[in-house]
């Protein structure tokens, strides 16, 4: 084969077959889906989650509690979102009850003055840190909620703070996106 393009010339060497589609990428046998966290919960709590409409399709769990918006997530990962321009990561536990604990290790809030995202270790005792999944007052964050409608237009984006803060998320989503 030649190649007449600038830079071309001719090409010589073996040439090897595309694997079929259900083979690339492959490295032994597939392994077998992890149940979702939630899965564990009772019964009761579960038809409690279905009834109040909180989505339980995926490993992760979007609840609304007063002004936070809390995400418990695979393997024990929890965020949270507060209208009062805070945002927390950490950890949680959850018994079959559906009680949560958290435990956050980061947190950073956007302060007036800089017009910026700061660490505060301080505004993190205004997180919730537990709930109980059957309580009235948990319930599903609203579909098309975000972070600006939550704390109010005009704060920076947290993206850099994030990052410099050690945070894993790379943004704010209170809520999955809907797939039709």
């Amino acid at each position: 084969m030649n190649v007449t393009a600038p830079g071309g010339g001719p090409c010589t060497g073996i040439r090897k077959k595309a694997k079929p589609a259900g083979q690339r990428n492959r490295k032994g046998p597939a392994k077998p889906a992890e149940p979702f966290w939630h899965e564990s919960l009772d019964t009761a709590i579960k038809d409690r989650l279905k009834e109040k409409g909180i989505r339980t399709t995926s490993g992760t769990i979007d609840v609304a509690l007063d002004d936070a918006r809390v995400k418990l997530g695979t393997h024990g990962y929890a965020s949270v979102a507060h209208a009062d321009g805070i945002i927390g990561e950490g950890k949680f536990v959850c018994g079959v009850d559906g009680t949560a604990t958290f435990t956050w290790e980061h947190c950073i809030s956007y302060d007036e003055a800089s017009a910026s995202w700061v660490s505060d270790a301080q505004k993190a005792t205004l997180l919730p840190s537990t709930l109980s999944l059957s309580d009235a007052q948990v319930i599903p964050v609203g579909p098309d909620e975000t972070a600006e409608t939550l704390w109010g237009e005009g704060k920076a984006n947290p993206k850099e703070a994030l990052d410099a803060n050690g945070f894993l998320m790379r943004r704010v989503v209170l809520t999955p996106r809907r797939r039709y």
